[in-house]
């Protein structure tokens, strides 16, 4: 089984969370096994409070109650508030500050010496000194109340102590709104210095600048610009329009053109505008317009009754021509005259812009000044409204200064003080946690010291010695000689497991060529269980149809025959002192391929009889008729039986009981062996905790309980 503890280049390896865990569990066996420690060590604790408390002098109690008034009414721009939010909190922590109770001792020590020197002659103040007064505060329920209660050791020293307290909390929020008001007012002073500064400052800059500007002037003439600039806006705009206009007129065709033209010249306001004529140039025009319609009609008309080279005929025909000729001639001057027109609208159009840019840049200036001129106006006033605020302020705080605005006092005076066992709870708390800090360095110690055995890994990394089986506790081994052995069909699982693993290591014991078959079962010491591993062990090995002989070797205080339940007469002390042979002594068992030799009677030298012949030659006879010999022998601490009849076997099994056995019980018990050049076959670990850590068949309990294994025949069972 090391193979469970070691890597596999066969080197220790170190599992810090199965160290952890070994940890946790060698704490719950110490804390199992001296579970009393604690509540002795607590009711110690508590019981050396107790009697403190009886012996000392005793305390006194006073009661006192003071009351938040209503918030005070204060005019406009008042400075004065309580702060709401948290204030019951705020105010009990003030009431119980360190600096509010040193101050409330001082004042009695003023007042009263008498009585602070009564204080001082107290064993409790002797012993804590100031740490033996205390004050608690509270708030009753649903009401601005607060209820306060002094404790001390002398009675007439607690009430004034009390009534100190309340006043030397009044004094200490008055000094702070003062202090507070005292910076205040410092603060605004001086802001109201910078403020009047800044008024003046503000005044001169505007004097200055308006000595070096006429401000009415600029205001007035940055008024007109604006209107001067519309207005010049405005006409270049209809320049623009009508050049458009022209231009639209001199880019269509010809057809078009001629009647755009007519149109124009039919306007009576546009065509004097365009043309620049005067009024006979556009009657003439309209006047050879109407002659031609005219003339067109006559030779329409004349068309009807005459030929066309009537002379009529040709004479309206030529009369047509020369007034069309002529509107042609009026049309061309028409267009020369819209051309210049437009150049003349043209250089209007670039002076305007001209103006217009002037006119804009000396807005612009203006507008400049104006703004700052404004923003020295604003500087000013803001700096007025800024100076009037903290004078406002000023006149305030001296209000402020001059009302009484304590808004907390004193309901009801310290009461007569009454005995009071304060500190009692606090008193058993800390006798309390006295012993659990006892019990717990109590229970370290003793962790520290026990050396016993609790995991297979601590017993791997004591000993070099192999670990060959794990057996588990069975607790219904305690007085039950029918549960104790191993059975066919055996419900106890994992037990049953563990036996088999033993058994395993055994047929696997030696090199190819030489095989033990002899083995002595012993221990350190008694009560560790090495006859019942013994007696499993040989039972597990007759399941595996090998022939087992069962020899009870301890002639002291030997009891396998009450395990076997046969009978303890006629055994080895018998065979060993010639009384009687082999055969004699066998008795069969309940298991098949499995005999038994009880110890006979009690001798007198078991030692000797264990070191005769007749042991040598029981040894050889019984080698040579069973497969396995197993002799549970005496414990080795307890007597030299073992020591030196260890020696004739070929293997050693030691036994040791998980959680019992320590180390220095062990190791001593080793090397009585190896002193007689004894070397231990294997470490068998009994009455092993399952839930212990590094413990794996407990883990698959459930694999034993499968169907399919409850199926197998009690034979196959009995074989695995």
């Amino acid at each position: 089984m090391d193979d469970l503890f070691q890597d596999e280049n066969n080197t220790k390896t170190v599992d810090y969370t199965e160290l952890f865990q070994q940890i946790v569990y060698r704490a719950k066996i110490v804390l199992r096994r001296y579970w009393w420690i604690i509540p002795l060590a607590i009711t110690l604790g508590v019981t050396y409070k107790a009697v403190e408390s009886f012996v000392a002098d005793p305390f006194y109690k006073s009661t006192a109650q003071m009351i938040v008034s209503g918030r005070i009414a204060l005019p406009e721009n008042d400075m004065y508030a309580e702060e709401r939010d948290n204030f019951i909190g705020t105010q009990i922590e003030l009431m119980l500050s360190d600096q509010v109770q040193a101050r409330a001792v001082e004042r009695i020590r003023l007042v009263n010496p008498d009585l602070h020197d009564a204080l001082m002659a107290t064993e409790a103040y002797q012993i804590d000194g100031l740490r033996a007064l205390s004050v608690e505060a509270d708030v009753k329920r649903d009401t601005s109340i607060f209820a306060l209660s002094a404790f001390a050791p002398h009675a007439e020293y607690t009430q004034a102590y009390l009534d100190a307290v309340m006043e030397e909390y009044i004094n200490r929020r008055v000094e702070m709104r003062s202090k507070t008001s005292a910076r205040t007012y410092d603060a605004i002073v001086a802001q109201l210095k910078v403020l009047e500064a800044e008024v003046d400052a503000g005044e001169d800059a505007i004097v200055e600048f308006q000595q070096r500007n006429n401000i009415v002037f600029i205001q007035e003439q940055g008024a007109a610009a604006s209107t001067y600039l519309a207005e010049l806006k405005r006409e270049l705009a209809e320049l623009n329009t009508e050049n458009r206009v022209l231009t639209s007129i001199l880019n269509v065709d010809a057809g078009k053109m001629s009647l755009l033209l007519d149109q124009w010249q039919g306007a009576e306001d546009t065509s004097s505008a365009a043309s620049g004529g005067s009024d006979a140039d556009d009657q003439s025009y309209q006047f050879s317009k109407k002659q031609l319609q005219v003339l067109h009609a006559q030779l329409d008309e004349f068309s009807i009754y005459l030929q066309p080279k009537h002379p009529k005929i040709i004479g309206l025909k030529n009369q047509i021509e020369r007034t069309e000729n002529q509107l042609e001639i009026q049309r061309e001057q028409t267009l020369r005259r819209i051309r210049e027109r437009q150049s003349v609208l043209k250089n209007t159009a670039a002076n305007l812009t001209l103006e217009i840019a002037i006119w804009e840049k000396s807005a612009l200036d203006n507008g400049r000044l104006i703004a700052e001129f404004e923003r020295l106006q604003s500087r000013l006033e803001r700096s007025k409204a800024a100076s009037v605020n903290s004078q406002d302020s000023l006149q305030a705080i001296d209000t402020n200064q001059n009302l009484q605005q304590e808004t907390v006092s004193i309901l009801v005076n310290a009461r007569k003080p009454i005995p009071a066992g304060v500190g009692l709870v606090k008193r058993f708390a800390m006798g309390a946690l006295f012993g659990v800090v006892l019990a717990a360095g109590v229970l370290f110690v003793l962790a520290a010291i026990d050396n016993r055995i609790l995991t297979a890994s601590e017993l791997s990394s004591q000993f070099k010695d192999p670990l060959i089986g794990a057996i588990p506790f069975e607790g219904s081994n305690e007085g039950d000689v029918n549960s104790v052995l191993l059975r066919k069909n055996d419900d106890r699982y994992v037990f049953a497991e563990a036996c088999r693993n033993l058994r395993t290591s055994v047929f696997f014991m030696g090199d190819e060529q030489v095989k033990p078959s002899v083995f002595a079962v012993t221990s350190a010491i008694p009560s560790e269980g090495k006859s019942t591993v013994s007696a499993n062990l040989a039972v597990a090995l007759s399941f595996a149809h090998s022939k087992v002989l069962l020899v009870d070797a301890d002639l002291r205080r030997g009891r396998l025959h009450h395990l076997m339940q046969l009978k303890r007469e006629g055994g080895l002390s018998d065979i060993l002192d010639g009384s009687l042979t082999l055969d004699s002594a066998l008795q069969s068992s309940s298991y098949e391929h499995l005999d038994f030799v009880s110890i006979g009677r009690y001798p007198d030298h078991p030692a000797e009889l264990l070191m005769s012949e007749y042991m040598d030659q029981f040894i050889s006879e019984a080698r040579e008729r069973y497969d396995f010999v197993i002799f549970d022998t005496a414990p080795i601490l307890a007597t030299d039986d073992t020591s030196g009849f260890a020696a004739k076997m070929d293997a050693v099994l030691f036994t040791i009981r998980c959680a019992h056995t320590q180390v220095r019980q062990i190791k001593p018990a080793m090397a009585r062996l190896r002193e007689r050049n004894i070397e231990i076959s294997g470490l068998i670990l009994n009455y092993v905790d399952t839930t212990q850590p590094g413990y794996y068949y407990y883990k698959y309990s459930e694999y034993y309980t499968d169907p399919k294994n409850s199926e197998q025949s009690p034979s196959q069972q009995s074989t695995a």
